[in-house]
């Protein structure tokens, strides 16, 4: 078996009985990736970077595999593309090698929208429309068709920079998010707030953003202008 590097860097991969040295191959696979402006939130620019095609990847040679980064091979659905597996450090926490390989857990799946429009009804015909997607039909998909519907659909509901526990601020005031929950059916995301008042007590309230033509900045501005009226009323 032929093994081709095509990271920038020596693969020191470690196996149960010795390790294995594979030098650069000269050729890096790459994800191209650019810079689109989002808006801003609380007047601070907010950029995403939005990932394209991979370059320098050569076709499928028969007993040859490539090992490539973690991030080229997540965009990839080809099963003789590696990634180095999870990394080895020394005593003084030095990288020193890569714990085997990663295989590609990618599979390509071709689907028609009428496909993911008859899931998303018999989801609807289960559940009820008020709820959550991937907690009931494809909570645990039945087959990789499923489970491709599931990744399709994931893109389509934006991640806020939100965690529980952690606060959204404005003009000094601070609210914590208590629950943080994105319907992945209605592309609605669900956020709890609570912050105190006067008086010593604390308020909560539950925000829901409807996300669709929405990016993630335009979100997070709606949801600091929340945390700007509470302050007002009840700071």
């Amino acid at each position: 078996m032929n093994i081709v590097n095509l990271t920038p860097h020596t693969l020191n991969i470690h196996t149960d009985k010795n390790v294995l040295n594979i030098e650069p191959s000269g050729d890096i696979a790459r994800v191209s990736a650019s810079t689109e402006y989002e808006g801003e939130v609380a007047g601070i620019p907010v950029y995403r970077t939005v990932y394209g095609e991979v370059q320098g990847l050569p076709d499928a040679i028969e007993g040859t595999i490539f090992v490539v980064s973690g991030m080229t091979q997540a965009q990839t659905n080809r099963a003789d593309v590696y990634a180095p597996g999870e990394l080895i450090r020394d005593n003084k926490g030095n990288p020193i090698g890569c714990k085997g390989l990663k295989a590609n857990s990618q599979t390509e799946v071709k689907f028609s929208i009428q496909e993911v429009v008859d899931i998303e009804q018999d989801a609807t015909r289960n559940c009820g429309y008020g709820s959550t997607f991937m907690n009931e039909v494809l909570r645990n998909p039945k087959n990789e068709k499923q489970q491709a519907v599931l990744d399709y659909l994931m893109k389509l509901t934006p991640i806020l920079p939100l965690k529980v526990g952690e606060y959204v601020e404005s003009n000094g005031y601070k609210m914590q998010v208590t629950k943080y929950e994105r319907n992945i059916l209605t592309q609605d995301s669900q956020i709890s707030l609570r912050g105190p008042q006067s008086g010593g007590d604390y308020r909560e309230t539950t925000i829901t953003v409807r996300n669709t033509h929405m990016t993630t900045a335009q979100i997070m501005e709606k949801i600091v202008g929340k945390v700007e009226s509470y302050r007002k009323t009840f700071a």
